[in-house]
């Protein structure tokens, strides 16, 4: 039975600085998020666009849909998202081969219905996406050992998976818990353990850098989240990179 995550008093001092800071935030910068508004619907289309093609949109499609050049569309996406679109497009490529890898008939079949165009290219990033093999990742985590520490972010918690090899499940939800029974429910076969506090600290480093940029608050809850979990992807690729452990 997995170790119930504590909810400490720290925990609840961060989520509060986080607001207050949002607040102050958003109060400091008025001309910037009318900027930002303005802007919201053509991005929101331009996400969605993303998340329902089957292959990457190519940057001038997504300027078209949004009536604008590609250099000013790429500049606004990022004003408004905190990421580029190629940032965005490759997280959800991403989080789509992890819903294939659970249904697909073939690890290949998965990598092409999730939109990359070569097995080559998946693979070049699987250890950003899955921390582990592709055959290991539809095993239930078999043979793979795995870290993880459960921090205070701004949307509630933040689960942050690891193994040697890369992040293997970065998930934010408001019940810690549930969150760590998601983690025994992806990876069952793994060898799953509660970092130590070295750990956890550097996860809360981690969690706290991938605050900013903050999306526009104005866009829907689930693009922020989303753009949120990303970013706390890229920090922890980018520690285990430098061959600092995570």
């Amino acid at each position: 039975m997995p170790v119930i995550a504590q909810v400490t008093a720290e925990d609840h001092r961060r989520k509060r600085d986080y607001g207050r800071h949002r607040r102050r935030h958003h109060r400091r910068r008025p001309d910037d998020l009318g900027a930002s508004a303005r802007h919201v619907p053509a991005v929101v289309r331009a996400c969605r666009l993303i998340e329902t093609a089957q292959e990457v949109p190519l940057l001038g499609t997504l300027a078209e849909s949004a009536g604008l050049s590609r250099f000013h569309f790429h500049r606004i996406f990022k004003a408004v998202m905190g990421i580029t679109p190629n940032a965005y497009a490759g997280g959800r490529r991403a989080r789509r081969v992890l819903d294939e890898l659970a249904h697909a008939a073939t690890i290949t079949d998965a990598i092409y219905d999730a939109g990359f165009n070569s097995n080559g290219h998946f693979y070049a990033l699987s250890a950003q996406i899955l921390g582990m093999t592709p055959t290991s990742f539809r095993a239930g985590g078999a043979g793979t050992a795995i870290r993880f520490a459960i921090a205070a972010c701004a949307y509630g918690h933040v689960l942050v998976a690891t193994t040697d090899r890369g992040p293997c499940a970065i998930r934010v939800g408001a019940d810690p818990a549930a969150l760590e029974d998601d983690l025994a429910g992806l990876f069952p076969a793994a060898e799953r353990d509660r970092g130590d506090g070295r750990y956890r600290a550097t996860a809360q480093r981690l969690v706290d850098a991938a605050h900013d940029p903050a999306p526009c608050p104005l866009l829907p809850a689930d693009l922020r989240r989303t753009v949120f979990e990303q970013r706390v992807r890229q920090e922890v690729c980018t520690r285990l990179n430098r061959g600092a452990p995570a």
